[in-house]
């Protein structure tokens, strides 16, 4: 099944949705900032901070855990999750002052009747840690986008198609990123592997649709050839925006599937499973749905705009 969706003619439609959820991403941001809330929920895994173990000989509510420790030292947890087959409890929070410390385990003694040697244990997560792994994971993106223009360059040969690819995936990690800012998802380990999730899924259904342009451009070619040499008349030859549409409109339901698939997964994984993980798959549906418009209604026209400027380029020489 093949729409016919104007994609190339409504261009700037889209780029004008894909502005305004920037904006509004921007303003929102802009309001954490004035409330106080910085424009990023850091974890301490980029910070530093204090590292809490506590063995609970009883059994224990993690929402009664995170309650004792607010109380306690009045900071939010930047995580606090069950150990898995036991009855301890891992706390990572903002590095605690003394008497924050002194609180929170006397609150933990006084909740559970813990011994505060044996079953309460504190480290600290040094800023030095923390530069390495803030270093580790612009190296890990930029990494993987030199690598995947690379692979676009050898297989597309064509800077126009590159570019697009790149530009769009940037709409959408920026996104992601504003999105992070907005719902104060906590940056941690995970927001790498979101990141280069976004990038790799966005990348993914460009490469499919230029990939029938490319395809394309070729039976149009061939075609063209075969004509010319049966009757010796030439045709009409399709304009590069006949194409891209004809190509986006060809593959759509193969995008929309695949997303739909994997919004499917993530939804499951985001309602049923714990919630540790719940803010790394927020951002993947995010991800999804940004990168399959991208993918669709950004990276096509981006292609058509700077080939008609280099058109117009090669004209004016």
């Amino acid at each position: 099944m093949t729409f016919n969706i104007k994609i190339i003619e409504n261009r700037k439609k889209y780029f004008m949705i894909s502005a305004i959820v920037i904006a509004v991403g921007v303003l929102g941001m802009i309001v954490n900032i004035a409330m106080g809330n910085g424009a990023f929920n850091l974890d301490v895994e980029f910070t530093g901070g204090t590292e809490i173990t506590v063995d609970v000989t009883s059994d224990f509510e993690v929402a009664d855990i995170e309650s004792i420790v607010m109380e306690a030292t009045g900071i939010v947890p930047s995580q606090l999750q069950r150990v898995t087959g036991t009855n301890q409890v891992s706390i990572r929070m903002h590095e605690l002052a003394v008497e924050q410390r002194s609180a929170l385990i006397e609150a933990m003694v006084a909740a559970y009747g813990l011994n505060a040697e044996e079953d309460i244990s504190m480290s600290d997560v040094s800023a030095t840690i923390s530069g390495e792994m803030q270093r580790s994971a612009i190296i890990a993106i930029i990494s993987a986008c030199v690598a995947m223009l690379l692979y676009i360059a050898v297989r597309f040969r064509d800077f126009k198609i590159g570019m697009s690819m790149i530009i769009s995936s940037v709409h959408d990690v920026i996104i992601v990123l504003l999105c992070y800012s907005i719902l104060q998802i906590s940056l941690s380990y995970s927001f790498i592997a979101a990141m280069l999730t976004v990038v790799g899924f966005s990348i993914n259904a460009t490469i499919i649709i230029f990939d029938r342009f490319r395809e394309n451009k070729r039976l149009t070619a061939e075609r063209m050839k075969e004509n010319l040499m049966m009757s010796r008349k030439s045709i009409k030859e399709p304009t590069v925006e006949e194409q891209l549409d004809l190509s986006i409109n060809q593959t759509l339901l193969r995008c929309a599937y695949t997303a739909l698939f994997v919004l499917v997964v993530t939804l499951c994984l985001y309602v049923l499973g714990v919630p540790a993980i719940r803010d790394f798959i927020l951002p993947i549906i995010v991800a999804t749905i940004c990168g399959t418009y991208s993918s669709i209604f950004i990276a096509g026209p981006i292609y058509y705009m700077m080939n008609q400027r280099e058109a117009a380029k090669a004209a004016e020489a």
